[in-house]
């Protein structure tokens, strides 16, 4: 309905009430049957007809009650404000025009109905009447009117809370002398007491239910509440006002006990939230972080110049901790309105969330303030909160909140502070900003891995382009080297330009950024042999890790010993999906990645790992054994933050955009932070600075085919080592087709699954057999010319 047909309906309902009015007010009975020109009533004939009808055959003369509801009803429906408020006093004024109506009806014979009372009043009356007699009509009556004043004096009895207490002393008050100013006062002091009720009704109903049973101190309450034996005691302590204002009788100490707590109560929750201790949001010392680097004449290191620079806009301390105050308020009183008493005693504010510290009161288990967690984001107002019970080395638990206006944290604000540049590293990770507000930043070298979890557009890719930077900003290409492997091909592909100074290269694999299944395996192979090949070189000269290896080096030890001084750089593999690569080649590329994690981490070799959903599928259970540091983002559910948090979760109730929970083997718990932002520009400058830096050493990891053939232009070379005796008719057969399998090879060849299977092996390490382009199907790699050649060859 538009605002115009609303109007003009209204318009309609207020005129027709003005007639209905009109006709009512000067209805005659003597004008029904009567001449025309001798009606007397003020709309004519038409208003005689209206008002003989609704007279004679509603409930008579209250039906005066009708013309006003309706005018007030077109008025409010004029103004568009109509509340359930209205409907329900209409209902109460009916019910009112009924009662009225039978009590005219009651002494009147049932044979004809006139305007007095309406043929509803008399049918009604004569109905009762018939079963009951009169006195039974009269209790009816009676009772009817106390249920209409009880409905329109105290309507929280048709709302659930069947609690009446209403105070009748006043009607012994009526026949007592008191002194004046005792008068007065107690009269100021019922009217605010009515007052603040009125106001408690309309702001907060639920609060109703715990005060109303405060007022009965002497009798047993089904379930009586912390805060209100609280207000007991401490009226209790007060006897003089009690004494002052009745000295005479016991009965009416009881409701002077009552009004004193009622005013008192604000006052308590005031105070509770004024003792509320907040930390002052940390403020970082900045410092140049240029400053740091040492530039050389091959290699300049890009500048925190080319990263953007977002400026906070900064709420002021007085404005930000009335909101703090405010939502501690709000906190308490939700707890109490589900039985529960609790103190905020104190709140840490962040750019992001604010903690708030909650002390639950005597008695009250942490699990059904955890159970509270919907209600309380309703009440808060808030996407989601997230709790913490209990807080580590406190006796409080601890209730996220987001704050309603939330800072960025740029990648640039997290480098240029004095504690990230006075802390050396190759490894660094520049993650983002505490809740409090402080830089936070970790070594990879110390995690040893890390697994990254997060659903599509919460952060994730953000957070591995931080990751890269990170390194990218403090390391000589000649001190790190990055296998960057996407299958998705977009996620690292801006990175191809740094080939000549940070990407290592792998034996046998044409791609700088690796995106395909089967070069992703190899690239995994060839980093295992890499690592065996770290752990040969120093044991011989007689280091425990890399670290060791680059001083001895430094020193000369190694020269010493007759070996070649070679410096080994940190190399670091990052594979964006996870999923995707699991779903192609499953425990093919498990089994390499959990080598590396086992065993790589002394000379290191560090793994990143990021994938969008956390199944059991994708993390494995060695997987997650063998990277104690996880970080997740947000996921669609607590079964995937179970996965990948274990069984602290959280990860469901995240906030996106860079919200994420840090789980290390040193903490405790996981520890939420946002993670710093950078965008694809910013990436792209310092990439760009990088790539014009001139080509450094390349690491070339080994071939991961070992004894089995070697690729060259002009063909393949088979060795004969252990290879089974029906390899060579297996060749041929895979040579003459073009889709192959497992069990192709097993129905041809007419063998076991085992032996299918182990000469499958052998021609996958032969490279005869591959993945196709979509991932799934096996397809042949060699053709007839090719096997011929091979043997000519031998």
């Amino acid at each position: 309905m538009t605002e115009k047909q609303r109007k003009i309906i209204s318009i309609m309902l207020m005129a027709i009430s003005v007639f209905i009015f009109l006709s009512l007010i000067s209805y005659k009975s003597t004008d029904s049957g009567t001449h025309p020109e001798k009606v007397q009533n003020l709309l004519g004939e038409v208003g005689v007809s209206i008002s003989y009808t609704l007279y004679n055959f509603t409930i008579g003369y209250p039906i005066l009650f009708l013309p006003i509801i309706l005018f007030i009803f077109g008025w409010l429906f004029f103004k568009d404000e109509i509340s359930d408020r209205f409907f329900e006093i209409s209902s109460q004024i009916s019910l009112t025009g009924i009662i009225i109506s039978m009590i005219l009806a009651l002494y009147v014979e049932p044979d004809f109905a006139n305007e007095v009372h309406g043929m509803i009043g008399l049918f009604l009356i004569s109905t009762i009447k018939q079963y009951l007699g009169v006195f039974g009509s009269v209790i009816i009556i009676v009772a009817l009117s106390l249920i209409n004043l009880i409905w329109a004096f105290d309507p929280k009895i048709f709302k659930g809370d069947l609690s009446f207490d209403y105070d009748f002393s006043w009607l012994t008050n009526l026949f007592e002398p008191k002194e004046t100013a005792e008068v007065e006062e107690e009269e100021e002091e019922e009217v605010e007491l009515e007052i603040s009720q009125t106001i408690r009704l309309d702001e907060e109903p639920q609060k109703s239910k715990p005060k109303k049973v405060a007022p009965k101190p002497k009798k047993e309450t089904p379930k009586p509440k912390p805060q209100v034996v609280e207000e007991v005691q401490v009226v209790e302590e007060e006897p003089k006002i009690v004494e002052k204002t009745v000295p005479k009788s016991e009965t009416k100490s009881e409701p002077k006990v009552v009004e004193k707590p009622k005013k008192e109560t604000p006052k308590t929750s005031k105070t509770e939230t004024d003792n509320l201790k907040i930390e002052e949001a940390f403020e970082e010392q900045e410092a140049n972080f240029d400053e740091a680097q040492q530039h050389t004449k091959e290699y300049v290191f890009p500048s925190v110049e080319l990263l953007d620079s977002v400026e906070e806009g900064k709420v002021s301390l007085e404005k930000r901790e009335d909101e703090i105050r405010e939502r501690a308020k709000t906190l308490v009183t939700c707890l109490a309105t589900f039985g529960i008493k609790a103190n905020v005693v104190q709140a840490h504010p962040g750019p992001v969330i604010t903690l708030f510290e909650v002390r639950p009161g005597p008695g009250v288990k942490i699990q059904r303030i955890m159970n509270l967690e919907n209600d309380l984001a309703m009440a808060m107002e808030a996407r989601g909160i997230r709790m913490i019970a209990p807080i580590p080395g406190k006796s409080a638990m601890g209730i996220e909140i987001p704050n309603v206006d939330r800072q960025m944290v740029t990648l640039k604000s997290v480098m240029n502070t004095k504690k990230f540049k006075e802390k050396k590293s190759n490894l660094r990770i520049a993650f983002g900003k505490s809740i409090s507000g402080e830089a936070f930043f970790t070594d990879l070298a110390k995690m040893p891995h890390l697994l990254i979890a997060g659903a599509t557009g919460t952060g994730k890719s953000v957070c591995m382009n931080v990751i890269l930077l990170s390194i990218l900003y403090q390391s000589h290409p000649d001190e790190v080297k990055l296998i960057l492997i996407d299958p998705k091909k977009v996620e690292f592909s801006n990175y191809r330009p740094i080939k000549g100074q940070f990407l290592a290269q792998v034996d046998g694999v044409d791609e700088a950024i690796i995106t395909k299944p089967e070069n992703a395996m190899t690239a995994l192979n060839s980093a295992v042999l890499e690592m065996e090949r770290r752990y040969e070189i120093l044991s011989k000269c007689g280091a425990r890790n890399l670290e060791d290896y680059t001083n001895k080096l430094a020193n000369g030890q190694v020269g010493k010993k007759g070996l070649p001084e070679v410096k080994i750089p940190y190399l670091v593999v990052v594979i964006d999906e996870l999923a995707d690569l699991m779903m192609t080649s499953g425990k093919q590329i498990e089994e390499p990645i959990i080598r590396l994690a086992q065993m790589a981490r002394a000379v290191g070799i560090h793994l990143i790992i990021a994938t969008q959903r956390p199944s059991v599928n994708v993390i494995t259970g060695l997987i997650k054994a063998n990277f104690p540091t996880r970080v997740a983002f947000r996921v669609a559910s607590k079964i995937d933050a179970r996965t990948i948090m274990d069984a602290h979760g959280g990860a469901e109730s995240l906030l996106g955009m860079g919200d994420m929970l840090l789980l290390k083997p040193d903490l405790p718990k996981p520890e939420r932070l946002q993670c710093a932002f950078v965008s694809t520009e910013e990436a792209e400058r310092a990439i760009n600075h990088i790539s014009q830096q001139g080509n450094f050493p390349t690491l070339t990891l080994p071939s991961s085919v070992s004894g089995g053939v070697s690729g060259d232009e002009d063909g393949f070379t088979i060795t004969r080592e252990g290879r089974d005796p029906l390899f060579e008719e297996a060749c041929k057969l895979v040579a003459s087709a073009e889709k192959v399998s497992i069990s192709f090879v097993q129905r041809r060849l007419k063998i076991g699954f085992n032996r299918a299977a182990t000469i499958w092996e052998q021609l996958e390490q032969n490279g005869f057999v591959g993945v196709a382009a979509d991932g799934k199907t096996k397809i042949s790699l060699i053709t007839l010319e090719d096997l011929n050649d091979l043997n000519s060859d031998d």
